[in-house]
Parts: structure tokens; C-alpha cells; sequence
């Protein structure tokens, strides 16, 4: 595309006709050097026309000749069109005065002098002078290039479906305007590009649609000396090895994507040099834009980094300017972040819709600083929290192992909260975590004196551990894996419980004594069982016959669970698990013979002795007090049963006879009646 501000530009008539007398009085001198061929045709014509140059003996230009394109000093006007049939090759190119279109053909046409004195292509090259060139459809190739070399010179490239190869410097703006336009998949690959490179110069290049490539193997400087304006929008894409946004003191530049992408290798200095502060720089990136930095971007202090709904990757950063961060995606590939007074970013970092921020190394969030993700999110690999973090309808992750300190809190709000996986990169948390209608995806591990305070719908979808507390209430949901203590601990929850049939409970049994030295999980409202128990005995504690550890307690019950792993006990002995009306509770009973209540091996008057001790239990009776029924009584079906047993093989030798059952009966009801009067007694 022509810039059209540019189209047609005439000259007072006065100006045309001394220019065309002086180009007459140099021809006729012979002050033009027969190497130099300069285009008159005034109409269309093709590079290999003769007629079409002056001197047209020799033409067109050749390798060592220099093709100079100057019509409006003749008189000329309009758009040129030089067709190409060929692929030539002449020393330089220069465009002064005019408008012409190289209509490439898919041919190759290059410019062979390697003299940055003297660069093979020029556009505008003499002060006055305005000119526009327009490449299309072939490959340009050269080593030096200046668009606007002298102070108020005026010159445009526009490539269209073209390549554009210049393996050293381009100055687009040298002292003068220059302006390099791409578009319709244009590529241009340069050594060094500066734009604006002289006080008095002003360089812009804009890139536009997919496949559309600026690409510099060395330096890019958008603002030199001068002004520059780099302009990527709709698909475009630029390479970079390192660059600086406004260099100079009393520089100027601006980088503005909106709907491109950058990728600079190396360092990106924006209002400054690699070492020292320069001018104004700014660099804003759009919606659907991406800027990737693979070294250290320094922001100076006349800087703007402008994130506006693209994103910017970088490897470090350091901010002496400012930074403003609107919307997008800011990620710090090797750097760590310190969220605090002396971070890049400052003591606060909101993070709103369609705002995410990530760290792929370590992020500190300092005692009086703050991370809140309204409706965004935030994600790094490993964290230190001494502060405050906070998602609201938002999302944070860490990948790695990561600490909630003691003067730290988590508050998850209808969002959801990612943590790593397994013991080396949990999450630790030894202060304070609400969760209110909230998802933690990873595990979590819960220090002894920390709080996790619950309410509405909590899903835990990891492995949850320590001797931390639950307070306050809601629907607290296990997905798969909780383990309420390091030791034997009592955990309470304050509303309703799930385990899912994915989830694992492991409860602890290290002694008699609840919380003290066995697991307790006591559910005021209603505990929904699912999935696999898991019991462990702590300490080589091995459980007597006739003990009972209740592990839940619950207001209501719903469900039991699938699977329940117990551990080995001596083959005198066994489990027994009651889902109680308000409790959960594994028993020890003796795998001996039926009444045998002192485990004696043998049912006899010592048995009988315990059965009438406890006689009249009226609930929570165990079999080794005498319910032989299993209904958690102890009385005379109990002892009816005792009765059918005795003198079960086993029992002591025929020379210390057993009563008969009729003794047997009368001897259980003068112990019944010896202990009713004892009872009274006391």
C-alpha cells in the first residue's frame, strides 16, 4: 500500500523547471558519471528498456552501476511502474525525488555495494527530497540501507507479497523522515535496525497481517538519537537480538502491538540504553499480542511498560520507571518475585479479569504486602507467603513446594486454590486458610496450631494431612486422601462431612484414649462415608479383647465405606467395625470360644462372674462385658447364651467339677441378686 500522504507530491513549477535546467546543464557538462543511470521514462517500462535511462547506451545499469530514480526533478508525476523480466544486479539503488513501483515478478533484483558510506539502497536521500518506493512480489537484496538520509529528506518503502533480505545496518530515519511498511506477508530480515537514529530524524516501521516478518540479527533501536515508532498490529511478527526503546537522552520511542507478537533474544531496554537512562520510551502491548523477552528487561526512568491485554514474557525485571498493568498476562521466566516495598511490581498486585500473572521460579509476598486475584489469577512455581493472599472468583497455583507462614493467610472465595503433588511440593501451612465455597486442587498439609476455617461447599481434591484444626461449618468434602493427624489427634467439623468413593480416611490407634491416643473425627452435622478406611496402630500399641475406639462420631450417618484396611492383630483376636446411630466405632473381640470373657480359653464361673458384674448395661456394651448378642445389652439373653456354652471344651480338668445347669442358674441368680443389693447399698 502507497502511504497516500505521500502520493502525487509536487513541486512549485518554479522549482521543477530549475531543477530541470540544472539536470540539463549536468548532462550537458558531462558531470554525470557514466556509471550512473538515472530513469526518465515517464511512463510504465521495463528495468531491461534502454530508453528508459539516460545514458541509454549501456542500459540498464549493471553491476557496478548505480540506478538513481529522480523523476519529479524532470518533471515528472505520479506512480512509475519498473517491471522486472529478469533478476539484475547493480551497485546501489536510490530513490530521490519520486514515486516508483518495482514490480518484481518473482524475480530477484540486488544491490551489490557494501559500503555503509555509501548503502546500496537509499530512499530520499538528499534534503528536499520526497520519495516513495513500492516493492512487490520478488526478493530485494543489500548489505547497507538508508531511508531519509539527510535532514529534511522524506522517504517511504512499502513492500507488498515481498522479501527484503539487508544483512548489515538499516536506518530508517537517518537524519531525516523514513518509513518501512509491510504488509501482505512481506518479510524483511536486517543486520542492525535502527529507527530515528540522528537528533533530527524520525523512523517508523509498521507490519501488518499473518506472515508479515521484520527480523534483526543484531540490535533494534526504535529511537536512536531521534524518534522512532515500531508498529505491529493484525498477525505481524518481529525478531530481535536484544533492543533499546528510546536510547539517547532526548530520544523518543514507542513499540505498539495490537494483535502481533515480538520476540526478542536478549535484553530489552525501554527508556534507555544497556547501561544508561535515555529518553521517553514506551511499550504497549494489546489485545492478542505477545511480547517475549528471553534475558532481562530494564523499564528506565523516563520507561513505560504498558501491558494492555497481551502478554509479556520475560526473563527478569527491573522497573526504575513505571508499569502499568491493565489486563493480560505478565510471566517472569527466570526471576523470582518479590511482592513487597522494594518489588518490581509493589506491595499490592490486583489481579482482575482477564489479568494473570506468572512466576515460573519463587515468589516471596512480604509481611505487609498483598496478592488478589478478583476474577484472575496467579501462578508460580514455589512460594513464600508471610502476607496476605486472597481469590475472589479467581484461581492461584503452585507448582512447587510452598509455604503459608505463620503470619500468613490464604482466603479462597468461589475460587479455586492449586498446589503441588506429594510431600516435597505441598503446600505447608503453618498460619491461617479460608475457604468459603472453594476448591483445593493438590495437597495440603496442615501444621499443629494452624486453623482451616471452612464454609459453604469445600472440596478438597488432594492429599490432605497434619494436625491442623477445621473450624466453622459448610459441606466439607474429601476426594481423595485425608489423614487428620501426624499423631492420634481430634478433629471437628463444624457441619457436614464427605468422603467420596475416591477418597482414602487413614485413622491412627495408638492407646485407649481419644485424641489423646487414637484419631477422632467428630462431624456435628451429618457424615457422608465412602471410599477405603485405613487403620494404622502407632507406637507398637496392640489392642486387648473388649476394646473399643469409636474413630467417628456424627450427628447422622450416611453410607459406609467400601473397603476398610485394618491391621493384623493376634489370631486370638479380631476387628469388628459398628456403624453405630451416632458413631463409628472399631472394636476388639476374641477370636476363643463364645462367652469366654476372660479369654481363658475355657467358659466357667469366672466368666459367669463378668457377665453378672455387668449385668443390666443398658447400651454400649461390648462382648467382652457380656453381650453375646450383639445388642449392645448385657442381660439374661446374654446369659442364656453364656449358659449354652459352658463347660465348652476347654474348660478346667473333671476333677474340679462344673455345677449343673440347674446350679449354674441358681448361682447367676444369687450373683445378680448380690450385686442388686450392693447396688443399693451404695
Amino acid at each position: 500500500m502507497v502511504n497516500p500522504r505521500r502520493n502525487f507530491r509536487r513541486r512549485p513549477v518554479a522549482q521543477m523547471l530549475a531543477a530541470v535546467a540544472a539536470a540539463a546543464a549536468s548532462f550537458a557538462s558531462g558531470r554525470v558519471n557514466a556509471a550512473d543511470f538515472l530513469w526518465i521514462s515517464p511512463t510504465d517500462a521495463s528495468y531491461n528498456t534502454p530508453a528508459a535511462w539516460t545514458p541509454s547506451a549501456n542500459a540498464p545499469p549493471t553491476l557496478t552501476d548505480q540506478a538513481i530514480f529522480n523523476r519529479y526533478s524532470l518533471g515528472g508525476s505520479g506512480e512509475t511502474s519498473v517491471d522486472f523480466v529478469s533478476s539484475p544486479t547493480n551497485s546501489r539503488l536510490i530513490v530521490r525525488d519520486d514515486d516508483i513501483h518495482l514490480d518484481l515478478a518473482g524475480f530477484l533484483y540486488r544491490l551489490s555495494n557494501a559500503s555503509a558510506a555509501t548503502p546500496g539502497v537509499v530512499v530520499a536521500e538528499q534534503s528536499g527530497n520526497i520519495a516513495n518506493l513500492r516493492v512487490e512480489g520478488g526478493r530485494l537484496e543489500s548489505t547497507f540501507t538508508t531511508l531519509g538520509l539527510a535532514s529534511g529528506s522524506d522517504g517511504v518503502v512499502n513492500l507488498n507479497a515481498a522479501a527484503w533480505s539487508n544483512t548489515q545496518t538499516m536506518l530508517v530515519g537517518a537524519g531525516g523522515v523514513g518509513e518501512l511498511i509491510l504488509d501482505t506477508g512481506s518479510q524483511v530480515t536486517a543486520g542492525r535496525i535502527t529507527l530515528g537514529d540522528q537528533a533530527t530524524a524520525l523512523g517508523i516501521v509498521s507490519a501488518t497481517d499473518v506472515d508479515t516478518l521484520l527480523g534483526s540479527s543484531q540490535q533494534l533501536v526504535v529511537g536512536a538519537a531521534g524518534r522512532g515508532e515500531l508498529l505491529i498490529f493484525d498477525g505481524a511478527s518481529v525478531n530481535s537480538v536484544g533492543a533499546s526503546i528510546a536510547r539517547d537522552a532526548n530520544s523518543n520511542g514507542i513499540v505498539t502491538l495490537a494483535g502481533g507478537s515480538w520476540l526478542n533474544t536478549g535484553n530489552l531496554n525501554i527508556g534507555g540504553g544497556t547501561t544508561a537512562a535515555g529518553g521517553v520510551g514506551d511499550l504497549v502491548i494489546d489485545f492478542d499480542s505477545t511480547v517475549t523477552v528471553t534475558g532481562r528487561t530494564r523499564v528506565w526512568d523516563a520507561g513505560l511498560l504498558s501491558i494492555r491485554g497481551g502478554t509479556f514474557v520475560t526473563g527478569s525485571l527491573e522497573n526504575f520507571g513505571g508499569i502499568e498493568y491493565i489486563v493480560g498476562v505478565l510471566q517472569l521466566t527466570s526471576q523470582d518475585l518479590v511482592v513487597g516495598d522494594s518489588g518490581v511490581l509493589g506491595s499490592v498486585l490486583a489481579l482482575t479479569p482477564d489479568m494473570h500473572t506468572i512466576v515460573d521460579q519463587h515468589t516471596t509476598v512480604d509481611a505487609n504486602a498483598h496478592i488478589a486475584a478478583i476474577e484472575g489469577s496467579f501462578t508460580s512455581g514455589t512460594l513464600t507467603n508471610n502476607g496476605r493472599l486472597t481469590v475472589v472468583d479467581g484461581a492461584m497455583q503452585f507448582d512447587r513446594v510452598s509455604t503459608n507462614s505463620p503470619t500468613g493467610r490464604i482466603s479462597i472465595v468461589d475460587g479455586t486454590l492449586a498446589t503441588g503433588r506429594g510431600s516435597t511440593n505441598r503446600l505447608t501451612n503453618q498460619g491461617r486458610l479460608d475457604l468459603l465455597d472453594a476448591v483445593v486442587n493438590g495437597d495440603l498439609h496442615n501444621t499443629n496450631g494452624t486453623t482451616v476455617v471452612t464454609g459453604g461447599a469445600v472440596a478438597f481434591n488432594g492429599r490432605v494431612t497434619g494436625d491442623g484444626q477445621f473450624s466453622s461449618g459448610g459441606q466439607v468434602t474429601f476426594n481423595e486422601r485425608f489423614e487428620p493427624g501426624m499423631a492420634a489427634t481430634a478433629t471437628t467439623f463444624g457441619g457436614d462431612v464427605t468422603f467420596t468413593t475416591d477418597n482414602s480416611l487413614l485413622m491412627q490407634i495408638g492407646g485407649p484414649i481419644a485424641g489423646a491416643q487414637f484419631d477422632q473425627i467428630s462431624v456435628v452435622g451429618s457424615a457422608a462415608l465412602g471410599g477405603t478406611l485405613d487403620v494404622a496402630l502407632l507406637g507398637g500399641f496392640l489392642p486387648t479383647a473388649g476394646q473399643s475406639f469409636p474413630l467417628i462420631k456424627y450427628g447422622v450417618r450416611d453410607g459406609t465405606f467400601a473397603t476398610v484396611n485394618l491391621p493384623p492383630l493376634p489370631s486370638s483376636l479380631a476387628w469388628s467395625i459398628d456403624y453405630g446411630a451416632n458413631a463409628l466405632a472399631l472394636s476388639v473381640n476374641s477370636t476363643g470360644l463364645l462367652g469366654d470373657l476372660n479369654l481363658d480359653g475355657a467358659v466357667d464361673r469366672a466368666d459367669v462372674a463378668i457377665l453378672v458384674g455387668n449385668y443390666g448395661m443398658p447400651s454400649a456394651a461390648s462382648p467382652a462385658q457380656g453381650d453375646l448378642n450383639g445388642d449392645n445389652r448385657v442381660s439374661l439373653a446374654d446369659l442364656i447364651v453364656l449358659q449354652s456354652q459352658f463347660g465348652s471344651p476347654g474348660s478346667p480338668p473333671a476333677s474340679v467339677p462344673e455345677p449343673s445347669t440347674c446350679s449354674l442358674a441358681l448361682l447367676a441368680a444369687s450373683l445378680i441378686a448380690l450385686s442388686c443389693r450392693r447396688r443399693r447399698r451404695l
